[in-house]
């Protein structure tokens, strides 16, 4: 039977029937510029909307009272204030972040009931497993290579434990870096959080220690070289691919 789990939740009473509307990509809309005497007009811009998901769905309960109590735990479980993670039993590789949207029509026979439940994904982008990159800088400027196969740039997150002193750290990718300025000593770790611009040591947040000129820059798709100054620590770079 196949169904899905979501907010990392299952329910055994619910099955996904045929029909699921998954696209292959969110809905995109081309901005033209229209110019007087020209055929046709010029892209100015794209923009991505958000992903709908459709899921046919089939209930079974006891009986018809037993079956409006299975509706209840539906909407205790479905119905949530933030986007939560949703993979499918036939997917289990990909993870969208869905709200239910609408409400669903359920048509009941006795003690069974069937409707379609609509989620949309303010983050249009499917994400894929975590991966974590580990690597010891023993050099100032040490390299670490960063394959990201998605089609969609994505942000890391880095973990730093030193054991040796430093009075900085610094994480440079082409001419774009993040630069942490502290006197760090032997069992400290440094996470800088890209996706959410945080800076934390020690799992106190530190945004004061955070260079002003730096960037928290994205992973492109494909090979990235980022280079780590100065030495004395491990790292652990970790991210999600993603695809539109």
């Amino acid at each position: 039977m196949i169904s899905f789990t979501f907010n990392n939740e299952r329910r055994d009473y619910i099955a996904v029937l045929k029909g699921r509307k998954r696209p292959p990509w969110s809905p995109i809309k081309r901005n033209i510029l229209a110019v007087p005497g020209v055929p046709g007009g010029f892209l100015q811009s794209t923009d991505i909307d958000v992903r709908t998901i459709e899921v046919p769905v089939f209930i079974k309960g006891e009986n018809l009272t037993h079956l409006q109590r299975l509706k209840e735990d539906l909407a205790a479980w479905l119905v949530t204030d933030q986007p939560a993670p949703l993979v499918f039993d036939d997917d289990p590789d990909r993870t969208y972040y869905a709200v239910v949207d609408d409400t669903v029509d359920f048509e009941e026979i006795t003690k069974f009931g069937s409707g379609t439940i609509k989620f949309i994904c303010p983050d249009p982008y499917v994400y894929g497993k975590e991966r974590p990159i580990n690597a010891t800088i023993t050099t100032s400027g040490q390299s670490v290579n960063v394959s990201n196969t998605g089609s969609a740039k994505t942000y890391p997150v880095i973990t730093a434990t030193f054991f040796a002193s430093a009075q900085e750290f610094k994480v440079s990718k082409e001419n774009q870096f993040v630069r942490v300025i502290w006197n760090f000593v032997t069992g400290d770790v440094l996470t800088i959080d890209f996706p959410k611009r945080k800076i934390t040591i020690n799992n106190n947040l530190r945004m004061t220690s955070l260079d002003l000129v730096s960037d928290f820059f994205a992973l492109e798709k494909g090979n990235n070289v980022l280079q780590f100054t100065p030495s004395g620590y491990s790292v652990q770079i970790t991210f999600q691919e993603r695809w539109l």
